[in-house]
């Protein structure tokens, strides 16, 4: 090794300098390179991301069961449903109970008709890019994590309609996002549980459904001027 790179190396590891961990995906997967920020345990980290795709899992099951004319048969998930763990479990029931809230609000039909408008001919990186969209001003609430695993459950059970393999296809993408994307946020807001369960200001309840939903309009707009 040349003299100046091993003091380089040298400098950066006495530098006191704590670089991000790369956990590099099989190589016949579509998924992106998941930066863990360091001070983050690993293995809290895939709890997290364990539990967050469980959650989304069982929140597509659940709205499956709501479409008419489909049964588990037409489903390639696990059936029935459910949690490994009974705390992951109730956590799951708090969600459905933010999900019920939002599904009395006029947003809920506008994150239908948008997720409608996704094309099956779609690419991995062109669908991450409409995700992330939805956290374009004001970052990840949790509201706004509802109207992802909506709108996400809306393009899949659509897909579903297409064939099993779009629907699995369109499932993986959403679960690489909210594993990449949402779980570190989560894991540092101190787990799932805790944000589900975070009590929820029914005053300002409009309020805050109507500012996540109205990002999905300036979300499809740069949508389609990006597909133009």
């Amino acid at each position: 090794m040349e003299p100046s790179v091993q003091r380089s190396l040298s400098q950066r590891r006495d530098s006191g300098v704590s670089l991000n961990k790369l956990v590099i995906p099989p190589l016949d997967t579509s998924q992106e390179v998941i930066v863990v920020p360091s001070g983050i345990p690993r293995d809290k980290h895939e709890e997290v991301v364990e539990e967050g795709r469980e959650l989304f899992t069982n929140f597509v099951s659940s709205e499956i069961q709501r479409v008419p004319n489909f049964s588990y048969e037409d489903i390639p998930l696990r059936t029935p449903p459910g949690y490994k763990d009974p705390l992951w479990a109730k956590t799951g029931r708090d969600l459905r109970l933010m999900a019920d809230d939002f599904s009395k609000t006029r947003g809920r039909a506008q994150v239908q008709r948008r997720a409608e408008q996704v094309g099956t001919d779609v690419t991995f990186e062109q669908f991450h890019d409409l995700l992330s969209q939805i956290f374009c001003e004001g970052g990840i609430t949790r509201e706004r994590i509802v109207v992802l695993f909506f709108f996400c459950s809306d393009v899949a059970i659509q897909a579903l309609r297409a064939g099993k393999n779009l629907f699995m296809t369109f499932l993986n993408w959403s679960l690489t996002f909210i594993s990449e994307k949402i779980c570190t946020w989560v894991y540092q807001h101190g787990g799932w549980g805790q944000v589900v369960a975070k009590p929820f200001n029914s005053v300002n309840k409009f309020f805050l459904w109507a500012a996540v939903v109205g990002c999905l309009f300036l979300l499809f707009r740069y949508y389609r001027k990006k597909l133009l």
